[in-house]
């Protein structure tokens, strides 16, 4: 993907990040799984997450990556209603969608709690015809 390079963080060089017209993307230098991406058309007073992706042993890494995002590109979660965005496909049936909503709640509780927030709301949003979408309002 040569027309869409990666660059190394100036405010840390461990995190690596691309842009272009439709989102910001971060990952880890040394961890190709570790992903995090944020999308640039969201509705208003919102950030988009399109993709968060690490296992539990690297939410270190993954916490740079917001550090990063907040520090170079003033995108942050602190005090934003949070969109998880089709967070199942929209063909699932309700167990799936469940089962989804749970496992990116729990990811997104555990970034919000070690970047030192909390959240006041969390539920299953169906407004976009055919998408499931967590939100979250972080504090």
């Amino acid at each position: 993907m040569s027309g869409f390079p990666w660059e190394v963080s100036k405010f840390d060089e461990r995190v690596r990040y691309r842009e272009d017209d439709y989102s910001l993307q971060l990952s880890s230098i040394d961890d190709d799984h570790l992903f995090l991406r944020f999308a640039k058309d969201s509705r208003g007073g919102e950030v988009w997450i399109t993709d968060l992706t690490f296992q539990p042993e690297e939410l270190s890494q993954m916490l740079r990556a917001f550090d990063v995002a907040a520090a170079e590109f003033k995108t942050t979660i602190a005090d934003k209603v949070v969109r998880m965005t089709s967070i199942a496909p929209g063909s699932s049936d309700n167990e799936e969608v469940v089962e989804a909503f749970d496992r990116q709640r729990d990811k997104l509780k555990t970034v919000v709690a070690a970047l030192g927030r909390g959240y006041d709301d969390c539920f299953l949003d169906t407004s976009r015809p055919g998408k499931f979408d967590l939100v979250m309002k972080v504090r």
